[in-house]
């Protein structure tokens, strides 16, 4: 985080990645196995290509179609990728058990900005990146210029004072050739050019020092809660979104989507209150929201939202 965001690196004492530790464990359980896409195909042609959310499932049509390559997709857009149908190729809606199996069982890792291509990179040294708006539909809300390879903001990561390295990262034509069976070259690679700080660290004990941390900063809230009146508004931003998620869809925030919809809840000159139901009632109408609405185990949440100084005039439930 300190490499990340160098201009605070003096506001952070601690930072853990629990994910990493239940990801390197599932790993090393599945080492060794063979995961059912992989049917057919010799250990040097297995090609894994790690999708988030938002593709656009006719450019995966596109792509070369044969045996061993796997495309990993965000369970969000499990319906369409369904829907999909490739003659060699597969396609695996990702869960934590079969990620780990792919991540491990691959000769090749092709990521885009998932989080989860870092995460393999840590795993598998022959992890590559590639980048382009061209795989995904109008869902995708990052801004154009991430994606524009004419722009000086090309591959720029948000909040940070880092970018992707134009030549090292792959566009569609590039991922092509190499699915096709042609040779990256070996800087490509993600360890060769993440900058410190960008991959996770798999040190084992993330989890526990998650958990310690979460304490000691509850412990140092709870005594005087009004201090949260001092909160940035981006965190409270992302407070009220992280929620919605939880509370409404059920599951753990995706990012970068999760930003953009801080930043429309910042935008909104609503009260706070009134602009936090209106965040919830956007993810009860998405389709991912309705459909967990009509399970029968599914209770509807309690919205509870909590005044901060100054927000004195607003209507709190």
């Amino acid at each position: 985080m300190s490499s990340l965001h160098p201009r605070y690196a003096n506001k952070f004492t601690e930072v853990a990645y629990p994910r990493m530790d239940d990801l390197v464990s599932r790993c090393d359980r599945r080492r060794g196995e063979s995961h059912s896409a992989w049917s057919g195909a010799q250990q040097s042609e297995r090609d894994l290509v790690i999708l988030s959310w938002g593709v656009d499932f006719s450019t995966v049509r596109r792509m070369p179609d044969r045996a061993g390559v796997v495309y990993l997709v965000h369970p969000s857009i499990a319906k369409a990728a369904r829907r999909t149908k490739l003659k060699h190729a597969k396609i695996v809606v990702s869960t934590p058990d079969d990620a780990a199996a792919l991540i491990v069982g691959a000769n090749r890792i092709f990521g885009d900005f998932s989080s989860m291509t870092l995460e393999a990179a840590v795993l598998n040294p022959s992890v590559y990146m590639f980048v382009d708006r061209r795989f995904y539909g109008s869902d995708c809300d990052l801004n154009p210029s991430f994606f524009d390879r004419s722009d000086a903001a090309f591959g720029r990561v948000e909040h940070a004072d880092c970018s992707l390295p134009i030549q090292r990262v792959l566009d569609l034509e590039g991922l092509k050739r190499a699915l096709a069976g042609e040779t990256v070259a070996p800087e490509a690679a993600v360890v060769s050019w993440a900058v410190e700080g960008m991959l996770p660290k798999a040190t084992g004990d993330q989890g526990a020092q998650a958990a310690a941390l979460i304490g000691r900063v509850a412990a140092a809230l709870l005594p005087e809660k009004r201090k949260l009146a001092t909160m940035s508004p981006n965190l409270l931003a992302l407070k009220a979104v992280e929620s919605a998620y939880y509370d409404v869809l059920g599951r753990q925030p995706d990012y970068p989507a999760a930003l953009s919809h801080a930043r429309n809840w910042l935008n909104n000159p609503a009260p706070r209150p009134a602009k936090t139901i209106s965040l919830y009632n956007t993810f009860a109408q998405s389709a991912e929201g309705q459909k967990r609405w009509v399970a029968g185990n599914f209770q509807l949440p309690e919205v509870r939202v909590e005044a901060m100084a100054g927000d004195v005039s607003e209507i709190v439930s």
